[in-house]
């Protein structure tokens, strides 16, 4: 074999590697930036979301809609809950359930009661165009914003964009 062929052979491998390289360091950046891959292990959310279920969370993308799933840190854990409210609303909790803009809210994917959390959320609030309001779909002694109240949006990690059924894991 020449030694052209040899420099010819060793610059396209060196490019293949390269180009390897660059690939790699984009998916990275994707995915710790941009995106996060998070694996859900409550039942909070059933049966919308189950236990097991693999969520990726665009960090970008936190303008909200009613009913979409927002994820958000609290004490080092994970939490996927439902907007049900978002800025400007008036949110109240009643006997009756949820009320948001003086207008009683048919939850059909809720499961339990809307209950009131002793020292936690008030019962009604305006919230300011910073916030949204969060629930989960299995209401019965979840961890939302009737323990911790309205979340600023720049305090949710992002957007579930897409998620994964998982089975026997």
């Amino acid at each position: 074999m020449t030694q052209q062929k040899k420099w010819e052979i060793t610059k396209l491998i060196s490019s293949i590697l390269l180009k390897c390289l660059a690939f790699l360091l984009i998916l990275l950046l994707l995915f710790t930036v941009l995106f996060q891959w998070v694996k859900y292990d409550e039942n909070s959310m059933t049966p919308a979301v189950k236990a097991g279920d693999l969520l990726l969370v665009d960090h970008w993308n936190k303008d909200f809609q009613i009913h979409d799933l927002a994820a958000v840190e609290r004490d080092g854990k994970i939490l996927i809950r439902r907007v049900v409210a978002l800025g400007g609303d008036v949110v109240e909790i009643t006997e009756e359930g949820l009320w948001v803009n003086g207008v009683l809210q048919i939850e059909d994917y809720a499961q339990g009661e809307t209950k009131l959390y002793e020292g936690g959320f008030s019962g009604k609030a305006t919230l300011s165009e910073e916030e949204v309001f969060l629930l989960a779909d299995v209401r019965d002694e979840a961890e939302d914003s009737r323990a911790f109240g309205p979340v600023a949006k720049s305090a949710c990690l992002g957007r579930v964009a897409f998620f994964l059924r998982r089975r026997n894991f």
